[in-house]
Parts: structure tokens; C-alpha cells; sequence
């Protein structure tokens, strides 16, 4: 029952009164309210029924229910979370039997033949978390976070320990802290492990026209992850590095760009491969919604990966790039596949990118036929069109990319009045929050291209004039650009 009452505390306990009050409930305040709702739920048998566990949808049209969920934002400190809703151009998939099956198909079900190994023995002893672990894996959370399947909130957790919480916050910590450590001992009851270790599953549509699943898990599960993992992930990072640049390495994407674009420059004929998995990170057996599964998915291809003996040989995650002669990354490629399969991995040959570096015609001719002899459908770039983790490789790319970037920022800029002007000018002031936009800048020479970014600076004006009923225009614009404390 104490496990079912867990479960159930956010949708009883913590759920918006809503407009069906009474007029004598309307006159209480919402403090008042949900003290009411929280006694009533400790005194009573409420638990969720999964039927009705889920959230209508509304009937408002798209730009206000925009302009709620970004005010909403902007209401937690997510900053970054509002910019990106405003420039994103990405919808939640229709509730239908299409989206259910693609999600189903990304998401199999665990398999009956599943063996796991033997638990650590009695003289493995799990980390003890500390109040003030618990402390600072809530403050690592992102503003914003959303909750998993039983509705609760890093933001609730933050708030109700937090300094002004007083005696009540300092014991709902100590308690929390014991629930932690229960947790990394192994102590979770087996009847509650499929909620528990469970997620929410949104599907996004992508620009294919295929889905994508976003999977959020509980977020006392997340925590105690957090807690455990925290001790070891300066010595995880290291030991992955340096072929694994995804996990406990600051900067690590970039880094894997500027090793390719430098590798681009060698001389000699070279090929360099982009390794494409399906599915990955819902192939392995593993939990989903869990903040450790990108260690979890490294450690498990890291063996493979560290075999691959080619000159160049960095991953980020579950992409893949090597690069050698073309006989020396044919031979790699062949292995690679295998010991991929043998873990439930599968390559996506149609997304595999090869590049072909120093090569004459003929050249390029007999090294493509090589390739596609294994690899059916894969893509043969150019490297002049060439790009890696989202960053162009070369300087030709990097127009495209910026213009990516200002179509985001024209979608933001559109969509500012959907929200108040004080709001729109916050949101405008931090429109460099726009997802890539700054990794773009620090993983290529995009400072090369001054009419591309000259652009995306009128773009910007333009807004500023639109949500401030100003025109700014030589020295009033340069004195905006400024910071406020220069007097901008």
C-alpha cells in the first residue's frame, strides 16, 4: 500500500483544484487548497487508476496553448526551455494507432529469455548518500525537468527541502536521503519495480515523417541515479576517453568535430566513416528514462568500439567515426558490424555516411563500390558538404548551418506575440539559448562567414523594434547591443 500511496501522492495530493470547485472552496486560496488535498489523501485509500491517470487534452487553439506552455516556462526560471519552445519546429505526434505501433516497435518489450548476472556480493558495499548529496543532485537538475509517471517534479522536491521550508524541509530531506539510500541498496520490492523503474513515453514527429520517443522517468529513480552515479563519473569519463567523448567529458562533442575537420587535412588517400546505429539506445536491454543509460550504453559498446584499430576512431555515444585507408576501415567496418549484431545492435546502412579524402575519379569509383558492397544504400558525401554531430566540417557547410539557425530564430521572433511584451524582451535577450546555436559557433569557423552572421544580427533587430515599438537604427542599435551595465 506504501508503495501504491507513493505512486499516487502527485495526482491527488499536488493536482491544480481546478475550475469545478465550489463557490465556497473558490474563496480559499490555493495554499489552503492543497493542504486540504494532502490531508484527505493521508487519511484515505486514494491510489491512481491508470485510466484516468493521464491529462485531458484541451480544446484551445495551438497559439495560446504555446503562449501557456512558454508563460509557464518563463514561470520556473526555464529560460532555455521557453527560446526553444518558441523556435521549435518539432509537434507531438496525433494520439492514434500509428504513432502507438511505431512506439511499440522502438520500444520492444523486455524478452522472456532475459538473464541477467549475478548481483554484486555482500562485500560490495553501495554508496551512502549524505543530506548534502541529496542537495546537490537536486540543484543539478535542469529547470524545468518534467516529471515521470507518478507525476512528481524535481521543482516540488527542490521547493519542499529548500532553506525556507524550515523544520518540515529539513525533515522531509532526512527522510528523502533514507529513501535514496533504500534505493542504492537494492531494497526496491519487486511488485513496485515496473512503476518505479517505469517512464512516461512521448513520441515528437521528426522531419522524416518518422517518430521519435522521449522517455522520462520517475523522479525519485532519477535521483538515487544521480546520487550513485555522482562518485564515479570523473573516473567513468577517463576510462572511456579517449574513444568515448559522450559521457563525463566537458566539451566533448566539439572535440570530436575538430579532431575530424583536422584529420580532413592529412594527406595521402583516406576515407573517413560515419557509423549510423537503428534504434540504439532501445536496443539494449536496459531502463528507460534513466539519467545513467548513456554510461550504461558506452560501457557496453566500449569493448567493440576500443577494437576498431583505424587512425581515426571517436565516438559520441552511439555515433561512430573512423577513418584510415579504405582498405583499413573496410576491414575494421566488417568486424564492427559483427560484434554490433552480437550485442542486438543493427547499423542503419541507408544513414551511414562515407567520405572519400585525396581520391581520383577512378579512385573514388572502386573505394564506393567496396563500401556499398557491404553497406547497400549508405550515403556518399562530399566533403566539402560534409557534417559531424550536427556541425559542418567544412567552411562551405557552414552557411547552411547558420541559416538554419536564423530560420529558428525568424520562427521565435514570430511567435513572440503570443506572449506579453516584458516576457518577449527576456526570452529575445537570451535568444543565443537556441538549441546548437552556440555549439555551432565553438565547433566550426563560423566567425569566417561575417555576412551569414550580420543576418542573423537584423534578424534580432528587427524583433527588438517589433516587442519594443522602437526602431533601432545605427547608434541606438549599437548602444542596444550592449550590455546593460555599458549602458545598453
Amino acid at each position: 500500500m506504501a508503495w501504491g500511496k507513493l505512486s499516487s501522492f502527485c495526482y491527488w495530493a499536488l493536482k491544480s483544484p481546478g475550475h469545478r470547485r465550489s463557490d465556497a472552496k473558490r474563496n480559499t486560496s490555493l495554499t489552503t487548497e492543497v493542504k486540504r488535498q494532502v490531508t484527505s489523501f493521508m487519511e484515505e485509500d486514494l491510489l491512481i487508476n491508470p485510466e484516468e491517470g493521464t491529462l485531458g487534452g484541451g480544446t484551445l487553439n495551438k497559439d495560446v496553448q504555446l503562449g501557456r506552455r512558454v508563460s509557464d516556462k518563463l514561470s520556473e526560471g526555464d529560460i532555455t526551455g521557453a527560446v526553444r519552445l518558441l523556435a521549435s519546429s518539432s509537434e507531438i505526434s496525433p494520439e492514434n494507432e500509428e504513432t502507438l505501433t511505431a512506439l511499440q516497435q522502438k520500444h520492444p518489450p523486455a524478452p522472456e529469455d532475459l538473464s541477467l548476472p549475478a548481483g554484486p556480493g555482500d562485500d560490495c558495499q553501495p554508496h551512502i548518500a549524505s543530506e548534502e548529496d541529496i542537495r546537490k543532485a537536486l540543484s543539478s537538475f535542469r529547470k524545468g525537468s518534467a516529471g515521470g509517471p507518478d507525476g512528481l517534479r524535481p521543482c516540488h522536491l527542490q521547493s519542499l527541502v529548500s532553506r525556507k521550508a524550515s523544520e518540515a524541509g529539513a525533515r522531509l530531506l532526512t527522510t528523502l536521503t533514507g529513501f535514496v539510500n533504500l534505493i542504492l541498496r537494492g531494497d526496491v520490492p519487486e511488485f513496485a519495480r515496473p512503476v518505479f523503474y517505469g517512464a512516461t513515453l512521448s513520441a515528437l514527429g521528426k522531419k522524416d515523417g518518422g517518430v521519435r520517443p522521449i522517455a522520462v522517468g520517475n523522479t525519485l529513480r532519477r535521483l538515487a541515479v544521480k546520487v550513485g552515479s555522482r562518485p564515479m563519473a570523473a573516473s567513468l569519463g577517463e576510462s572511456l576517453r579517449p574513444i568515448q567523448l559522450g559521457v563525463s567529458t566537458r566539451g566533448g562533442c566539439e572535440a570530436a568535430v575538430h579532431a575530424t575537420r583536422r584529420y580532413l587535412g592529412l594527406e595521402g588517400k583516406k576515407v573517413i566513416f560515419k557509423i549510423d546505429m537503428a534504434n540504439a539506445f532501445n536496443s539494449l536491454r536496459r531502463d528507460q528514462g534513466d539519467p545513467f543509460g548513456p554510461a550504461l550504453f558506452s560501457l557496453a559498446i566500449d569493448e567493440i568500439a576500443r577494437r576498431v584499430d583505424t587512425e581515426l576512431n571517436v565516438w559520441y555515444l552511439d555515433d561512430g567515426t573512423i577513418g584510415d585507408s579504405p582498405e583499413k576501415v573496410f576491414t575494421c567496418l566488417q568486424r564492427l558490424v559483427s560484434d554490433l549484431d552480437d550485442v542486438g545492435l543493427d547499423v542503419n546502412r541507408e544513414k551511414c555516411e562515407l567520405l572519400m579524402l585525396n581520391h581520383t575519379e577512378k579512385e573514388s569509383i572502386i573505394t564506393r563500390n567496396l563500401f556499398e558492397g557491404l553497406m547497400p544504400g549508405l550515403r556518399v558525401v562530399s566533403v566539402e558538404d560534409s557534417n559531424l554531430l550536427g556541425a559542418p566540417l567544412m567552411e562551405k557547410g557552414i552557411p547552411a548551418a547558420v541559416a538554419e539557425k536564423r530560420e529558428d530564430l525568424e520562427r521565435l521572433s514570430s511567435r513572440l506575440r503570443v506572449i506579453e511584451n516584458h516576457q518577449a524582451f527576456a526570452l529575445l535577450k537570451n535568444c543565443f539559448a537556441l538549441p546548437k546555436l552556440q555549439y555551432i559557433l565553438r565547433a566550426s569557423p563560423a566567425y569566417r562567414n561575417n555576412e551569414d552572421l550580420l543576418l542573423f544580427d537584423r534578424v534580432i533587430a528587427s524583433a527588438l523594434s517589433m516587442v519594443t515599438n522602437v526602431k533601432f537604427e545605427g547608434d541606438s542599435l549599437v548602444q542596444a547591443s550592449l550590455p546593460v551595465r555599458f549602458g545598453g
